[in-house]
């Protein structure tokens, strides 16, 4: 088999789905357990606050990009055909 039909297999899909909550709920759980001595924002102290704030980070990349992208690549209907 090769590889990129091993990858767009519904099975692999479902299985790697699984893992990937998995270890991020795992990753979740430990980081109550860890101890945070050395703190270089305020709320770095906060359990899962490198999840949230790779989420907000995240989130304004996806909004400015379609921001950027509605002010200067989209045109407007019939552009092509006047």
């Amino acid at each position: 088999m090769k590889l990129e039909q091993y990858f767009e297999n519904p099975n692999w899909i479902k299985k790697a789905k699984v893992i990937f909550c998995l270890l991020l709920a795992l990753s979740l759980v430990a980081d109550f357990f860890i101890p945070k001595e050395h703190h270089a924002l305020p709320g770095e102290s906060l359990p899962g606050f490198y999840a949230l704030f790779g989420l907000g980070a995240t989130l304004l990349i996806i909004i400015v990009s379609k921001l950027l992208g509605y002010l200067f690549i989209s045109k407007k209907e019939g552009f092509y055909n006047d």
